[in-house]
C-alpha cells in the first residue's frame, strides 16, 4: 500500500492505530507477519514474515463485517432508506458514492483507523500524468486507455446519481476528489464473491426473482456455476460495432462510396445497372405490402422483448456473483508478479490470507493484481515492476496491420476498411447460433480488434495469427484474379447474368475464406507468406520504439518514482516482449497453437480454396438461373 506520509512518526503511529483497529474488529493476524514499513523502496506500507513461513499457512482471516461495501458503510448507517439504491447502482457508481460519504466523514465512521492509511495525494496513476507527461510512453497501447474524458463522463454522471438520491454532503464534489476515490478504488478494491446464501439475500431486499429455470437445490453448495459472457450485441451482425472500432483506429468507412474489391468484380463481371433496378422495383412493388406487415410485427415483437428486459434486469451485484469491497489489511499487501507468496481466498464469513509458497524471516509477503503487463499496472495502480512483469506484452496496433497490406498489396484505403469490415462481421456471424446468441460451445472471439498481443512468453494471440492469414490469402486470391483479368474476359461477359448483388459476392467470399482459414488453423498449418508478413508486421512494429527501450532491464530492484524512468520500463518491458515473439516467427505460432505446425506453400491454400468457390459459383449461378425464371413466370402471370 503506497502512501506519502508528513512525517515517519506520523506514519508509525497511524500504522499502530491500523493494527489495534484490525484486532478489535475480529481481524485475526497470525503472529507470523505484521505492518512495515517499506517507503525505503517507494512501496509505503507492507507486510513482513517476522519468521520463517512454510507453503499454506494461514497468514490472515478478515471477516465480511469489516469490509466497506453497498451491504455495510456509513452511508446506509445515516441513511438505511438508500441501501436499495446502492444495491441497483454499478459496482463503480455504488462504491465511489459510498467511500466519498465514508471518507468526507470518517470522524464519524467505524473504519476510521483504516480511512487513515488510505492513500489521498501522490498518486503515480497514468491519470495523473500531464500530457508531456504521457508523451514519455509513446508508442505504448496503454495511452489509449488512460481514460480522461472516460473519468469525466463518470464523474458528471455521479453527480446526477448522488443529486437523485438527495445526498446533500456530497453536492459540492469536485473533479479532483471523484478522481482520488476512484483511484483509491481501483488500485484496493476487491470483487468479493457472494455465497449463495448472500445472494438470495440481496434478491429478496431487491424484490429480484432467481433466473427462470434456476434449481438452487440441483446444485451441490460447493459447485461454481459460472454465468455464460454474451456478446453485447444488442441482436445484430456485430457491424455497428466493427465500424466503431475501425474508425477509432483512423481507419475511415466511406459510406457514401461503394468499395470495389478488386478481382471479384471482375470475376463475375458487371450488372447491368438498369436491368437490375428494374428488376429491384419489381420486386418491390410485388413484396412491399409483405415487407410493411413483416416490420410491424418485428417492432412490436421488439417493444416487447424490451419491456421483458427491462423488467427482469438484475443489477451488477447479482448479474456478476460478486460485491465490490475495500478489504482492510488484504489491500495492505503489495503486489508482485515474480515475487507472489501468498493468495486470498473468499470463504462464506471470512476471506483468508494463505502462503503459496515458503516465505523467509524478514521477506516481504506480496499478493498479485492477475497477471497484466508493466504499461496496465502503472495504468491502474501507478507504479512498475523494475524487472519486467511475467505478465508483459507488447500490442499490435489494428492501424499497422491495415496499413502494411495497403502498401505491400496495393489496396485501397476504403476498400481494405471495408474488407476488414465484413471480416468482422462474419466472424461474429460464424458464432452465433439459431437463437442470435453467441454460441456457448464455440466462446467468443473476435477477430477485428483493436490491438493484438505479443507476450514476453513468445507467443501470441490466436487472433493475430488468424487475421494476418486471412488477409494474406484472400488479397493473394485477389492479385490472382486482377492478373487473370485480361484473359478471363469472354467469362466475366457469361458472369454478367447472375443476378447475385455485389454485396453478396463480397460476403461469400470472406465467409469461404474465413472458413478455410479456421480449418488450415485448426489442423495447425499455416502459410510461407502468413510467416513472412506476421515478422514484418512485427518489425514494423519495433521500429517504433526508441532505442533505449531495446535496453536490458537495470540490476536495481527498488521501484522507481520518477515518471521517466517508469515510462523506460514499460517500454522495454513491451519491446522484448515483441522481440521475443519476432525472433522465430515459426516457433512463436507453434507456442501460440500449442502444437509443432507445417507450413505450407500459399498456392496450395489459394488453389484450394479458389477450386470450392468456382464449384460454389456454379452451383450459385444455377439458383440464380431458376430464380429467374420463376420470378419472370411470376412477372407475366401478375401481368394477366
Amino acid at each position: 500500500m503506497t502512501n506519502v506520509p508528513s512525517s515517519k512518526v506520523e506514519f508509525d503511529e497511524s500504522t499502530a492505530r491500523y493494527l489495534d483497529w484490525l484486532k478489535t474488529h475480529n481481524v485475526d493476524i497470525s503472529p507470523k507477519i505484521t505492518i512495515h514499513d517499506y517507503t525505503s523502496i517507494n512501496q509505503g506500507r507492507g507486510v513482513i514474515a517476522l519468521d520463517d513461513i512454510k507453503e499454506g499457512e494461514i497468514l490472515a482471516t478478515i471477516p465480511k463485517s469489516a469490509l466497506i461495501n453497498v451491504k455495510q458503510n456509513l452511508l446506509v448507517q445515516t441513511h438505511p432508506n438508500l441501501k436499495q439504491y446502492l444495491m441497483r447502482l454499478s459496482h463503480w457508481d455504488a462504491l465511489i458514492i459510498i467511500l466519498l460519504y465514508e471518507l468526507r466523514n470518517k470522524q464519524q465512521s467505524q473504519w476510521l483507523a483504516y480511512l487513515s492509511v488510505l492513500p489521498q495525494s501522490g498518486f503515480n496513476q497514468l491519470m495523473f500524468w500531464s500530457s508531456n507527461e504521457l508523451n514519455l510512453l509513446q508508442p505504448s497501447c496503454v495511452l489509449d486507455r488512460v481514460g480522461k474524458e472516460a473519468a469525466f463522463e463518470m464523474y458528471n454522471k455521479t453527480l446526477d446519481v448522488v443529486n437523485d438520491m438527495k445526498i446533500e454532503e456530497l453536492d459540492d464534489v469536485s473533479f479532483e476528489e471523484y478522481n482520488v476515490i476512484a483511484t483509491i478504488i481501483m488500485s484496493y478494491s476487491f470483487d468479493v464473491e457472494l455465497t449463495r446464501l448472500e445472494e438470495r439475500e440481496i434478491r429478496d431486499q431487491l424484490g429480484v426473482e432467481d433466473e427462470e429455470g434456476t434449481d438452487d437445490d440441483a446444485v451441490d453448495e460447493g459447485d461454481h456455476v459460472p454465468d455464460l459472457v454474451k456478446h453485447e450485441h444488442n441482436g445484430s451482425d456485430g457491424s455497428a460495432e466493427v465500424k466503431s472500432l475501425l474508425e477509432r483506429n483512423g481507419i475511415s468507412l466511406d459510406e457514401d462510396e461503394e468499395p470495389h474489391l478488386h478481382g471479384e468484380a471482375e470475376q463475375l463481371g458487371q450488372v447491368d445497372e438498369e436491368e437490375e433496378e428494374e428488376e429491384e422495383e419489381e420486386e418491390e412493388e410485388e413484396e412491399q405490402e409483405e415487407e410493411e406487415e413483416e416490420e410491424e410485427e418485428e417492432e412490436e415483437q421488439e417493444e416487447e422483448e424490451s419491456d421483458d428486459e427491462l423488467s427482469s434486469t438484475s443489477p451488477d451485484i447479482l448479474k456478476d456473483n460478486c460485491i465490490k469491497s475495500m478489504v482492510p489489511l488484504a489491500d495492505t499487501l503489495n503486489a508482485d508478479t515474480n515475487h507472489n507468496n501468498a493468495i486470498i481466498n473468499y470463504e462464506e464469513n471470512n476471506l483468508v490470507i494463505t502462503s503459496i509458497k515458503p516465505i523467509k524471516k524478514g521477506h516481504q509477503v506480496y499478493n498479485t493484481y492477475s497477471n497484466h503487463p508493466n504499461g496496465e499496472i502503472l495504468r491502474r495502480y501507478g507504479y512498475v515492476e523494475p524487472q519486467g512483469s511475467k505478465g508483459d506484452f507488447g500490442e499490435i496496433p489494428i492501424s499497422i496491420i491495415y496499413q502494411y497490406f495497403i502498401e505491400k498489396y496495393v489496396v485501397h484505403e476504403s476498400e481494405l476498411a471495408h474488407l476488414l469490415e465484413l471480416v468482422g462481421q462474419v466472424s461474429f456471424q460464424e458464432q452465433v447460433n439459431d437463437n442470435g446468441d453467441v454460441d456457448e460451445d464455440e466462446g467468443e472471439f473476435e477477430l477485428v480488434l483493436d490491438s493484438y498481443d505479443c507476450f514476453n512468453t513468445g507467443e501470441v494471440t490466436i487472433e493475430l495469427v488468424f487475421l494476418v492469414q486471412l488477409l494474406t490469402t484472400y488479397l493473394t486470391i485477389q492479385q490472382q484474379q486482377q492478373q487473370q483479368q485480361k484473359q478471363q474476359q469472354q467469362q466475366q461477359q457469361q458472369h454478367n447474368e447472375s443476378n447475385q448483388s455485389h454485396d453478396q459476392v463480397k460476403w461469400d467470399s470472406v465467409k469461404r475464406v474465413y472458413r478455410k482459414i479456421y480449418q488450415l488453423i485448426e489442423s495447425k498449418k499455416v502459410t510461407v507468406d502468413l510467416i513472412k508478413n506476421l515478422q514484418e508486421i512485427l518489425l514494423v512494429r519495433l521500429d517504433q520504439y526508441p532505442n533505449y527501450a531495446s535496453e536490458p532491464f537495470d540490476n536495481d530492484t527498488t521501484a522507481p518514482v520518477a515518471k521517466d524512468a517508469m515510462a523506460k520500463i514499460v517500454l522495454q518491458s513491451e519491446f522484448h516482449s515483441l522481440n521475443t515473439c519476432y525472433q522465430d516467427l515459426q516457433k512463436t505460432v507453434e507456442r501460440t497453437l500449442d502444437s509443432t505446425v507445417k507450413v505450407i506453400p500459399d498456392d496450395k491454400l489459394v488453389r484450394a480454396i479458389t477450386k470450392t468457390g468456382d464449384k460454389e459459383h456454379g452451383r450459385g449461378e444455377k439458383r440464380c438461373s431458376e430464380d429467374k425464371e420463376v420470378s419472370s413466370k411470376k412477372h407475366k402471370k401478375n401481368k394477366k
